[in-house]
């Protein structure tokens, strides 16, 4: 079980799955069937692990580690959240200031963005949502917006600004949308 901080960060961080101890877990999102996919980021292994999650309790596989599958990606890597369109797997990572797009079976495709100001580059990335467009929502952390970008990386929009005020954020790190997209 994760417990989490009432700003959404994990605080437990040690789980066993299919026999193996997970560390840093930071995120988990649903996929296809009874695909889970989980964040790690601690300082021994950070990345992405897909688990298969059975009828029973307890009844969980680790399927592939996408570290082992993409070797080399999540070096100097901080991955925090991650999303599924179309069988893609879209990943914020705060360090690389980037997101990092993999298959659902773990091969690294592609990654957008860099470090910065301007519209398509970032501050510490870290929520990330699809919105019923199917355009991404990445949570700027630093940057104190949101952006909508579309899944090949290109800018469409963003909102907020660093504040308390209506429409200003101040370091937005999780967002969500509701079940039909809004």
């Amino acid at each position: 079980m994760l417990t989490t901080s009432t700003k959404g960060r994990a605080l437990d961080y040690s789980r066993v799955v299919g026999g193996r101890l997970f560390r840093g877990i930071v995120y988990v999102t649903l996929g296809e069937d009874n695909d889970v996919y989980v964040v790690l980021r601690d300082s021994y292994n950070s990345g992405i692990v897909k688990l298969t999650i059975g009828g029973e309790l307890d009844d969980e596989e680790e399927v592939l580690s996408f570290a082992n599958v993409s070797e080399g990606v999540f070096e100097q890597s901080w991955p925090a959240c991650a999303v599924i369109r179309d069988k893609e797997v879209f990943v914020t990572d705060e360090l690389q200031n980037c997101i990092l797009v993999f298959s659902s079976d773990g091969h690294f495709i592609r990654k957008f963005g860099e470090a910065g100001q301007k519209e398509g580059q970032f501050d510490r990335p870290s929520g990330i949502a699809v919105n019923k467009w199917g355009n991404l929502l990445v949570a700027d952390t630093l940057n104190h917006r949101v952006q909508q970008i579309t899944p090949s990386g290109e800018f469409i929009s963003t909102f907020g600004s660093n504040g308390a005020l209506p429409g200003e954020l101040n370091a937005p790190w999780g967002i969500e949308t509701a079940g039909d997209g809004e």
